[in-house]
């Protein structure tokens, strides 16, 4: 599931490297994600439908909206102009599981992703908004939604270094990101490192290259199967703008797998593992699609 990244490092340092959301001109973004699932995924709707999916897959088309919420951070509503869900189906639950999803697209219809980001593009927050959280089997159903977009927007959380000047270095991105993130976000991380690198400067484009792993308690989640130790690797790569200060493209993925001295490590099916990617839309509408 890894994505081929750049091979050739820049000789020079890179300057430009910070974000600097536009607060007058929204922008656009495509974005998909897959999930997959061995153990299976439960989905369920407020009807009592249930299904399990060993792959997942959602499309979005956003709208982003900055403003400054503080000196150091950015507050970012992504207004979701549409939504598709798809996804693998263990046999004999199709039928419900497509009702689940198109319920799930007509849940999203009106509402909005916030973020809240740091000055140096870490994401400190992302929520699903403009949802009732009255309804506690209503919640539930957009919990599992809320952790599908958060799968989505994993590769905007994207730490840029320290004064925009990466100094023709590497620098880490420290703190919780999101890739390393369980479902329902229930998992004890530690032993975290995860490392960016510009690979290609040219023009008013940098090429950022991303590798990193990390040992993760899995505590309670969506998906089957005790608690366990995991090592997670994660690798990706991102074009930022430095005009504009955003994303033109990024992408991530993982592989997960069993820590030896765990019983489930024995078995054949491999825990929980996603790709994603995103990419900016264009005035006529073209996306600057990731390269390889």
């Amino acid at each position: 599931m890894f994505l081929f990244l750049f091979g050739v490092l820049s000789a020079e340092a890179t300057t430009g490297l910070a974000w600097t959301w536009s607060v007058d001109q929204p922008v656009n973004y495509h974005l998909e994600t897959v999930v997959e699932t061995p153990r299976g995924q439960l989905w369920v709707a407020e009807n009592n439908t249930v299904a399990r999916t060993t792959r997942s897959m959602v499309r979005l088309e956003v709208s982003c909206a900055a403003e400054k919420a503080s000196k150091s951070d950015w507050s970012v509503d992504c207004g979701i102009v549409s939504s598709n869900f798809s996804g693998r189906a263990l046999p004999g639950e199709e039928d419900a599981l497509k009702r689940i999803l198109e319920q799930n697209e007509a849940h999203l219809q009106g509402k909005s992703v916030r973020l809240r980001m740091g000055a140096d593009g870490r994401v400190k927050k992302l929520d699903l908004v403009g949802i009732d959280t009255k309804n506690s089997y209503l919640a539930v159903v957009f919990e599992q939604v809320r952790w599908m977009l958060r799968r989505a927007f994993t590769p905007m959380d994207l730490k840029l270094p320290k004064n925009g000047d990466d100094k023709d270095k590497k620098w880490r991105q420290r703190g919780s990101p999101l890739v390393f993130e369980l479902a329902g976000g229930q998992g004890t991380a530690g032993g975290v490192a995860l490392k960016h690198e510009v690979s290609v400067a040219k023009g008013n484009t940098a090429r950022i290259v991303t590798k990193g792993r990390a040992a993760v308690a899995e505590g309670p989640s969506l998906e089957a199967g005790t608690n366990s130790m995991l090592r997670i690797k994660a690798e990706g790569s991102a074009q930022f703008n430095t005009e504009f200060g955003i994303l033109d493209w990024a992408q991530i993925g993982t592989d997960a797998d069993y820590g030896t001295s765990n019983f489930e490590g024995l078995g054949s099916l491999k825990p929980s593992q996603f790709s994603a990617i995103i990419s900016r839309v264009s005035a006529d509408g073209t996306r600057l699609e990731p390269v390889p």
